[in-house]
């Protein structure tokens, strides 16, 4: 990774020496930087109906505050698979939010997200579910996170309607974030510093064909302000560190009617430049700061359309695991809202979510502008965690794919069932091999253990008339130490 090291002294080399006097830590930046950080909350966007992950969302960490406005720690932008990972510290409660293209999506499921208390290491969030908005197709690309400064470009595939829909709009959705993973400033060595200005950041240009539209992206955390009491103060020779600084930012840009540079087959190309941007002002420049200044910049473009521009509209798609009297099995069910030269559907799983199998398929209606329901049923489904998706196919042989779901057996080809769900007064557990399994717990939304019990039983129900109507998780750990983990609502 690149260094960039910065040295404000009007020709004095950077200090090498560091005081150990204790830190004067600022009211700004956010808390939470004042050591590294140990938790990563790792996350990822998916669309409804589609199988692929979407990148050049921002995601943004923030702490509660009760009875406050939440304060921004983290952020983070979605990758090429839509994954994207946050760093707070463990025992704090934080919240997620995200930045998306509203042309292209709405009703986020997941966002804002339900308060988490994290765990020293991995947290893993719930996708942030987005539903495609009618009438719309929407491409996304993202470069690679890298150490200003650089530039590159930005591929984005331009939208294709198999219905012959008449295009109105292209809308472009900017987004960038910036990571700092480690600050340090050194006063120098014969007088303090004061800073009443102290921002880190980049300065990200995008500028798509013949510069239209041609946008900057400025993003920087601020790490003090013009108040009194907002501002750093520095003895002579003293060093603070801070660590994980990020920032993220986004735009929206509408052309109508749109280009033809935008239209067509191929992609639209986004030149990119990210540049370090540190600003600051101080009463001394006797003083120096390390820092590392890494960026990324992500590219939407939501076409829309008079009218439905994709031959197969995916209103629902799900898969359950479920235990009848003999033996165990999954089924796959979905709906479609419209279907235009829709000719089939073939159900695939896998183990990874990597490499499929084909399992069955089922026709599809051709045309239909109503709800249309489908069923298929896995009779022999692989135990432990598996992954299913559709594959539609169209009468031209052209296909796409939905969104992956998931469900899980136990080892032995059980399933783990909990009932009532929803809720109200007694839950119970009908756990497979019931000896096998040595605990029972209830966590709610926040990670917090609300029952536990070592009994794992059919006959005896858990008494839940005390909890507060929500989600809560309930989890069985076996003999062996594998743990299952089933959702269920409390409510009344």
């Amino acid at each position: 990774m690149k260094k960039i090291i910065v040295v404000i002294n009007f020709l004095m080399v950077l200090l090498a020496a560091a005081s150990t006097s204790a830190q004067i830590l600022p009211i700004l930046p956010a808390p939470n930087h004042q050591t590294d950080h140990d938790a990563m909350v790792n996350g990822k966007v998916t669309v409804a109906g589609s199988s692929e992950g979407l990148p050049g969302i921002v995601a943004i960490l923030s702490r509660v505050e009760s009875g406050l406005d939440d304060v921004p720690v983290s952020y983070a932008i979605s990758n090429s698979t839509g994954d994207f990972m946050l760093t707070g510290q463990s025992g704090v409660t934080y919240r997620v939010t995200y930045e998306y293209p509203v042309a292209g999506f709405s009703g986020a499921s997941g966002n804002p997200s339900a308060p988490l208390t994290v765990i020293a290491g991995a947290n893993d969030l719930e996708d942030l579910v987005l539903t495609r908005n009618e009438n719309t197709i929407t491409n996304c690309n993202v470069s690679a996170t890298q150490a200003t400064n650089w530039t590159g470009n930005i591929e984005v595939a331009k939208a294709q309607s198999v219905n012959g829909a008449v295009l109105n709009s292209v809308s472009v959705f900017y987004s960038a974030a910036v990571i700092n993973p480690k600050f340090e400033i050194t006063a120098g060595p014969e007088s303090q510093t004061i800073y009443s200005k102290l921002d880190i950041g980049a300065s990200i240009a995008i500028a798509g064909p013949s510069n239209r539209p041609r946008l900057l992206l400025e993003t920087a955390k601020s790490f003090a302000g013009g108040f009194e009491d907002e501002r750093i103060t520095l003895a002579p020779d003293q060093k603070l560190t801070y660590y994980d600084i990020s920032s993220g930012h986004t735009l929206n840009s509408l052309l109508s009617p749109a280009p033809a540079s935008y239209t067509g087959t191929g992609d639209v190309s986004f030149s990119v430049k990210a540049d370090a941007l540190t600003s600051t002002t101080s009463t001394s420049g006797n003083a120096s700061f390390v820092l590392t200044t890494d960026a990324a910049a992500g590219v939407c473009l939501t076409y829309t359309y008079a009218s439905n521009p994709l031959p197969v509209k995916l209103a629902s798609f799900s898969a359950k695991a479920v235990e009848t009297e003999n033996n165990q099995l999954v089924a796959v069910e979905w709906a479609t809202a419209t279907e235009t030269n829709s000719d089939y559907f073939e159900i695939e799983r896998s183990i990874d979510a990597k490499n499929w199998d084909l399992i069955g398929n089922k026709a599809a209606a051709a045309e239909s502008d109503q709800l249309k329901r489908y069923y298929f049923q896995d009779n022999s489904p692989v135990a432990g965690k598996s992954y299913y998706r559709l594959k539609m196919v169209d009468l031209d042989g052209s296909f796409a794919y939905s969104r992956i779901v998931s469900t899980s057996l136990t080892e032995d080809g059980a399933v783990l069932t909990i009932y009532p769900n929803p809720v109200a007064e007694e839950v119970f557990i009908q756990a497979p091999q019931s000896g096998s399994y040595k605990n029972v717990s209830i966590f709610n939304s926040n990670g917090h253990v609300v029952y536990t019990s070592p009994i794992v039983s059919a006959d005896k129900g858990i008494d839940v008339k005390n909890l507060a109507s929500g989600i809560y998780y309930v989890q069985t750990t076996k003999t062996d130490g594998k743990v299952q983990s089933k959702k269920i609502l409390v409510n009344r």
